[in-house]
């Protein structure tokens, strides 16, 4: 007897289902082995139970991928992994999963959902609507959802968590899917229990009120806001070029037409911050994301403050060492403050290591990388094919002094886009994104990873649960947190003990000298330039 063991294919399972369009749509599905045909003349039990065995465990292999592919989702009939709340409305389907699909998804509406099916983001009109007994429909349910949504009222379980992008000392970064809308975003999860043990109330509480007051193409938008008894979460849209840093490390430097766009539209994303009266204080390749066209987006504002109005505003000390401008590290000692200025630094210092690959005034040791922030000459490494304008940048936004500093005078960010680095951009165009991106990462779908760590996307997307221990720091009130539409960092002052130590060490060590400089500066009446000059380029490269 000659018989095949697989079924007959489902008349309404559309092309798009097929193993062999699956693979071409998911790279992940290349390393799957789609179990064939088999013919054989004898239905003994042990061979139909090896049959079942092969198919059952490529089934749970399916299962297990993440993301799971839609397609599967709608196939296996889970509508609860694929809708959350409920189907969408047939034209919504249909633009999804194509017209076959769409239809067998709609049968499932019409036969009516239990209030388990509904559970994953219903909420209490799905199981009220449930509950009285009548079949709901696809459009009704969505229809509820989404207004819930509008309302405020979104959980984590309206997503469906799909990789890991990233993750810090507070918690993770989740690319997502919103189960309503199919919609992909990024979504940052913070544990309040660390949030509180590092004594971040306050910080995390301003990056939520500033996210959710601004508005620009080269800052990245803030679309939900909510929070549960153990975590905080901010979702955002999702950038699929990923980090700066990332290209930057693949590529150790970039050419300068590539600089010079990135800093522009940094320039023009810092500017606009800068116009509310928010200092960023957080600038560095790793908080630079890619969108899929290649424009920049500033992302992650933990460490930011609003409501700087003046030079000396802002009082605490944070930020990444590398980039801490030299009057964030005086103001440890003395507490006069500063002001935005400390942004225009960090630009020079990132324009620095786009160029050259690494940050003018690194070191390994933490203390003398500071007294080089402080006091040290700036030099271009041997080889460095910048040019003068590009040096006279990085020059000028290095200053020591901040009033002296480009970016800090009455123009502001006008001054920067005068210079003559900037001289062949059109500045109007580029605000309104029409200049095309020098760069555009390579993207092939939505829910595309490839320009993001595999060390982070390797790891299971899964919230971790906190421990009893964290239970009590948990409920610190947060406030109004909901809304609708960290890599290693500086902490207080008393966090990290040997840093502190470090840093004011050499702070003290670079303050008599300093001042011996200036002093002697004046005393000559030649112009200062900040203490920073350009090396020959045969001087140590290790000091760059």
């Amino acid at each position: 007897m000659a018989r095949s063991a697989t079924p007959a294919r489902h008349p309404s399972v559309p092309r798009s289902l097929r193993p062999q369009i699956l693979k071409k749509r998911y790279a992940e599905l290349q390393l799957f082995k789609f179990p064939g045909k088999k013919w054989f003349s004898s239905f003994a039990t042990a061979t139909i139970e090896r049959r079942r065995r092969v198919f059952e465990q490529f089934i749970q292999e399916l299962l297990c991928l993440q993301p799971r592919p839609t397609e599967l989702n709608v196939f296996l009939e889970i509508p609860s992994h694929v809708w959350g709340a409920g189907a969408p409305e047939p034209r919504l389907a249909a633009a999804i999963l194509g017209t076959d699909a769409a239809s067998s998804t709609g049968s499932l509406g019409d036969r009516g959902m239990s209030s388990g099916a509904l559970s994953a983001g219903g909420g209490a009109a799905s199981a009220s609507a449930s509950g009285a007994g009548g079949a709901v429909s696809g459009s009704e349910v969505q229809s509820s959802s989404l207004e819930r949504i509008r309302a405020g009222g979104i959980t984590v379980e309206d997503f469906e968590l799909l990789r890991v992008l990233g993750k810090g000392s507070f918690g993770k970064v989740f690319l997502v899917r919103l189960g309503v809308t199919g919609a992909v975003y990024a979504m940052k999860v913070l544990k309040k229990s660390e949030v509180v043990r590092r004594r971040q109330v306050e910080h995390t509480k301003a990056e939520r009120r500033i996210m959710g007051g601004v508005d620009h193409p080269f800052i990245v938008s803030l679309r939900f806001a909510f929070q549960s008894s153990d975590n905080l979460y901010m979702v955002t849209d999702y950038c699929r070029g990923g980090e700066l840093f990332f290209h930057l490390k693949k590529m150790r430097t970039f050419p300068e037409t590539m600089v010079r766009f990135y800093a522009a539209e940094l320039v023009c994303a810092l500017s606009h911050l800068h116009s509310v009266d928010v200092v960023y204080r957080d600038l560095k390749p790793e908080n630079v994301l890619l969108d899929e066209e290649g424009h920049v987006k500033i992302t992650d504002f933990g460490l930011s403050k609003d409501e700087v109005a003046d030079s000396n505003g802002a009082t605490t000390f944070c930020g990444t060492p590398e980039y801490l401008a030299p009057e964030m590290l005086i103001n440890r000692k003395t507490r006069k403050g500063y002001g935005k200025a400390v942004d225009w630094w960090s630009l020079g210092t990132l324009v620095f290591e786009m160029l050259t690959g690494w940050p003018p005034f690194y070191d390994k040791s933490l203390r003398r990388m500071c007294e080089h922030i402080l006091r040290a000459d700036l030099r271009f490494p041997p080889g460095c094919s910048a040019s003068a304008e590009a040096r006279d940048l990085i020059r000028q936004l290095l200053r020591r002094d901040p009033a002296r500093r480009l970016g800090s005078g009455d123009a502001g960010a006008d001054d920067i886009r005068a210079h003559p680095f900037f001289a062949s951009l059109d500045w109007d165009a580029l605000a309104r994104r029409e200049l095309k991106p020098p760069f555009c990462p390579r993207v092939e779908s939505d829910t595309d990873i490839a320009n993001f760590d595999t060390t982070f996307t390797a790891e299971p997307a899964v919230l971790t649960p906190p421990a009893p221990t964290d239970l009590a720091a948990g409920a610190a009130d947060f406030g109004d947190f909901s809304f609708a539409d960290r890599d290693h960092v500086l902490s207080e002052p008393g966090d990290d003990a040997d840093n502190a130590a470090a840093i004011d060490a050499a702070v003290d060590g670079a303050a008599a000298t300093v001042a011996a400089e200036d002093a002697a500066a004046a005393a000559a009446g030649g112009a200062d330039d900040g203490g920073l000059v350009d090396a020959a380029a045969d001087e140590d490269p290790s000091e760059a």
